[in-house]
Parts: structure tokens; sequence; C-alpha cells
């Protein structure tokens, strides 16, 4: 992470710091990442995921004790509890409308950045490529490449109605080879990724599902009916 900041007692915003190893000689240095003892770089990086994730600011409080305990949720709920505590790698739930898929996405992303501090984000699909999309655009901050790499690499990602984006040719492209990207490296646990869906898993294309049922993975389909129309 190269955050320019000049308030980084550490590095004066240039997100490195020599550290000496003596390799080959007395005195040799090698540059690393800066430790970022004052939490700058954290800071910036927290609000640039802002910028992308769609949480409100209330739904940055959700929490899994917030999900009711019930049916096909209660069982949810569970597995989410076992994926945070030893993550597996791709993470995905599908059934009807209603029954906590969302949640559960905003309180993981939540309670791994509480519990291992690990930068995260929620989004859905379709924002998730405006985002990237938008990086096309002549006065982007970020080009699109850099967008990518940013979520690519992201310790925790979410992704809320996977099933429900228009599939355009970009999108089409897009998905299929950032989902082979995020299963790279969930395969050797070096990110974890969600997903939520309407749909059975098994209608999206052959490939993207092959990814999704690899043995060392969780695909959970909840049967509970909606709690919307109960809520007051």
């Amino acid at each position: 992470m190269n955050v320019k900041s000049s308030t980084c007692p550490a590095c004066d915003g240039t997100g490195w710091v020599e550290r000496r190893d003596d390799v080959g000689y007395d005195g040799h240095v090698t540059m690393v990442r800066c430790p970022d003892p004052a939490g700058v770089h954290e800071t910036a990086a927290v609000a640039r995921l802002a910028r992308i994730s769609g949480l409100l600011p209330e739904e940055t409080t959700v929490r899994l004790d917030d999900v009711a305990p019930w049916g096909d949720t209660a069982r949810m709920t569970e597995l989410a509890r076992e994926f945070i505590a030893e993550p597996w790698g791709f993470f995905t739930l599908w059934g009807g409308y209603g029954n906590g898929k969302t949640l559960i996405l905003q309180a993981v992303v939540n309670e791994f950045r509480e519990h291992h501090g690990d930068l995260g984000t929620y989004v859905r699909m379709h924002d998730l490529l405006e985002y990237v999309r938008a990086g096309y655009a002549p006065n982007a901050r970020e080009d699109a490449r850099a967008r990518y790499e940013r979520l690519k690499s992201l310790p925790v990602l979410a992704i809320d109605e996977f099933d429900a984006a228009r599939m355009t040719d970009f999108a089409y492209e897009f998905r299929t080879a950032f989902l082979d990207d995020r299963y790279r490296l969930a395969i050797t646990r070096r990110a974890h990724t969600l997903f939520a869906m309407n749909h059975d898993p098994s209608t999206l294309p052959g490939d993207l599902y092959d990814r999704m049922r690899d043995g060392r993975f969780v695909i959970f389909y909840n049967g509970d009916t909606s709690m919307r129309p109960v809520l007051e």
C-alpha cells in the first residue's frame, strides 16, 4: 500500500521504511512496508473501501447476533461464525428473498475487521461492476486496472446479488476473470469471498459454478421464507 500522507511518523507518506538486515555487508538496508504505527494508512484504506462499499453507516454496526435465529437461517448464521473463526475461501448463500443473506454478508465483513483486523467490503454485484467500469472514464482518479487489483486482493469481499446484475459483454468478462482470480487466492487461504444469490448457483455458467462447488468450500441453501412481512 502506498498511501500518500504527510502525517505518518514512520514513512512520511511514502508507505515504505528502511530496515537494516546486513545482507551482504554491514549496514545493508531493505525497503519494507510501513508498519503504520499511527494508523494513518489503515484510515486511508478504510476511506477507500467506504467509497466502494454499499454499507450505510448504520449497517457497519451489524453483527451476527442481529440475525434472528430460526430455521435454516440459524444454521446459516452458525456457518458464518465458523467461517469467521477459520475461513475456507468461498462461502455461497442462496435462497429466497428476505431470509437474512444480506445481513450475514454485512455482519461477516464487520466481524472480520473486529476480530482479525482484516479489511474487507460488502458490495452488490451491480455496484462492483460500476466501480470498475468508472475507471475507464478520462477523469477517473484511478484507472480500471488499479480498481480491479484493489478489489482482487481484498482479504474479505462479500458480493451480494451476485446473480442479479445485467450481463453485458463487459460484465460477463469481468465476472469470469474476477471470480477466477478470487478463486486462486481462496484455495491458498489468502483471500476469502462470500456470495449471496436468489437462484441456484448451478444455473451460473459451468466454469463459475465449478469453482464455487469446490469441495473445500461451502454452498448453503436457505429455504426460509421472508422475514420482512413480520418486521415492525
